[in-house]
């Protein structure tokens, strides 16, 4: 499969280990995932995706104090348990602590008005039900996308925040020459930070090694070439990813009638709120070689000093390649990133 738009496709469902924000002490950003660490889903190789389970507690919320990543983009997304995104609050649109500034933003002169790697911010998750003019700086998780048969919301109870850095200044720090954001668990009158203290450490990164296994390995020609049965790799045009392109895969192998009465979901599967994605589905049945002809949007070449604010098409750009979500659970095999 081919993804191509805002970015590849994102990260990994929340580890078994991801601890939630109520427990005391608890694990702050426990998961993490990319193309050298987990490689499943789809991650960008110019992306790295932390993630952080969470409870709601009624009438609490998250609080996160971050410094302004240097990188060419970075976000926080909610998500409920089936990884639907529900929120975001991206760079651009978080107002700094008084006394900074926000380099995403532009300044007086139209260029930014910031440095990346620089300032600070602090943002919030509600675990109430998002109003009509939602506070600064905050993003909610009271409903799913989901509705009742008789039209009523259906509250969500858990899920993960995703915390997203694409394309940071130094390629050697995935998180932008900056400090993980710190989060807090607020109720009530009372705040207490969630710690790295007594997490699980996770396992040492394989993925670097098993990609060039992966990239280098031969496709020989005695493997049987099998036509698809999905007609999709007739035409491999690109087109939206909807819900279905990840649950459908699963589903159609569960006998029925459980495969049937699986609902299919709202929305998209841990989708980045900013960058919208396209997919086309490709076969060895039909050749050896698939071309893609394009003309590119714009960008800010933040590698080569541009700065991000300025007369672009998109912040960003790729287009990537995965093994099938029902084979190898998209695996990432290598990506064309604007840059």
């Amino acid at each position: 499969m081919l993804l191509a738009g805002g970015a590849a496709l994102l990260a990994a469902l929340p580890s078994a280990r991801a601890t939630t924000a109520v427990a005391t002490p608890a694990c702050d950003w426990p998961v993490t995932v990319s193309y050298d660490g987990v490689n499943a889903l789809g991650p960008d190789q110019s992306a790295t995706y932390w993630f952080l389970a969470y409870t709601n507690v009624p009438g609490g919320r998250l609080r996160f104090e971050g410094t302004y990543a240097a990188a060419r983009y970075f976000s926080l997304t909610v998500q409920d348990q089936a990884a639907i995104t529900l929120g975001s609050l991206r760079d651009s649109n978080l107002d700094a602590d008084p006394g900074s500034v926000n380099p995403f933003q532009p300044g007086p002169d139209g260029g930014p008005q910031g440095t990346p790697g620089v300032g600070s911010y602090t943002a919030y998750l509600d675990f109430g039900v998002r109003p009509a003019h939602p506070a600064p700086n905050t993003f909610y998780t009271g409903r799913t996308l989901e509705t009742l048969p008789d039209g009523t919301p259906v509250p969500n109870t858990s899920g993960t925040v995703v915390y997203r850095v694409y394309v940071p200044n130094d390629a050697n720090d995935p998180k932008g020459s900056v400090a993980l954001p710190r989060v807090f668990l607020e109720t009530g009158a009372s705040s207490a930070e969630l710690s790295f203290s007594q997490c699980q450490a996770m396992p040492p990164p394989v993925h670097g090694p098993l990609n060039d296994e992966t990239n280098g390995a031969s496709r020989p020609d005695v493997v049987p070439r099998t036509k698809p049965l999905s007609k999709d790799y007739d035409r491999p045009d690109f087109v939206p990813i909807q819900a279905g392109d990840f649950t459908d895969p699963v589903t159609s192998g569960v006998p029925q009638p459980a495969g049937s009465s699986i609902p299919h979901r709202k929305g998209v599967p841990l989708a980045n709120a900013d960058f919208p994605y396209l997919r086309s589905q490709i076969t060895r049945y039909y050749g050896e070689v698939a071309v893609v002809r394009f003309k590119a949007a714009t960008f800010p070449d933040t590698r080569r000093g541009q700065p991000i604010v300025g007369p672009y098409q998109v912040r960003y750009w790729s287009i990537c390649n995965h093994g099938a979500i029902e084979e190898t659970g998209l695996r990432t095999t290598g990506c064309l990133v604007d840059h």
